[in-house]
């Protein structure tokens, strides 16, 4: 059982940095086509990320992310290692 959960704890780390990555190359492409930061990554409302409720739907072109994720704030989310994030839309920041 521990093998199993150290597994799963590195491939929650490895999913929510390929999601980081992909949302800060999101917010650049962004820039580049439109001159200025999205305002937000999405409309999604402050609950869990589902299909129904998908996250960074604005910055990531499949449609946002639909699992693991949790938005918590018009601009703060919380990842699958609970490690929280907020987007700066005046810096174009995701930290």
């Amino acid at each position: 059982i521990p093998k199993y959960y150290d597994l799963s704890v590195s491939a929650n780390a490895a999913a929510e940095n390929g999601t980081l990555g992909g949302v800060r190359a999101g917010i650049h492409t962004y820039l580049a086509q439109n001159r200025v930061f999205p305002g937000s990554l999405d409309a999604a409302s402050n609950a869990v990320c589902s299909g129904a409720n998908p996250c960074f739907g604005t910055v990531l072109g499949q449609g946002g992310v639909t699992s693991q994720w949790t938005k918590t704030g018009t601009f703060t989310y919380t990842g699958p290692t609970s490690t929280a994030y907020t987007y700066n839309n005046t810096t174009g920041s995701f930290q």
